[in-house]
């Protein structure tokens, strides 16, 4: 629950390191947790109403958008798979309701496959 400026200061700092390397860096954007189970009693015992919670995750994933494009970082956009797929798939979270389980981080990979394997075939034509 840190400020988003604060977050977005912090990635950049990060950011801005990794694209010292040279190499190519992979960044995912945060997921819409609107969709877990967790936030339900997040809605339920904050009063945070969801809606709220994914205006926060939306400005956090702007910023690091902006990160990822000022320091040519790739983006997998996590978020937008979320949105469309989680609600329909609880088997993607651990009992706590907010990590992710095996099949969730399974079917993150999938997503940020593509551009792991096109990183890697740029870094072996090299």
């Amino acid at each position: 629950m840190v400020p988003v400026a604060t977050f977005a200061m912090n990635l950049d700092l990060i950011a801005k390191q990794l694209a010292t390397s040279g190499a190519t860096v992979i960044v995912s954007n945060l997921i819409d947790l609107s969709h877990a189970p967790i936030a339900g009693l997040v809605e339920t015992l904050l009063r945070v109403p969801r809606q709220v919670f994914v205006r926060r995750i939306e400005e956090m994933n702007d910023r690091l958008n902006a990160i990822t494009r000022k320091h040519g970082l790739e983006l997998c956009d996590l978020f937008e798979f979320t949105r469309k797929e989680l609600a329909d798939h609880p088997e993607y979270f651990s009992p706590d309701g907010f990590h992710p389980s095996s099949a969730g981080y399974d079917r993150w990979a999938e997503l940020l496959w593509p551009k792991v394997e096109t990183a890697a075939k740029s870094w072996r034509s090299t």
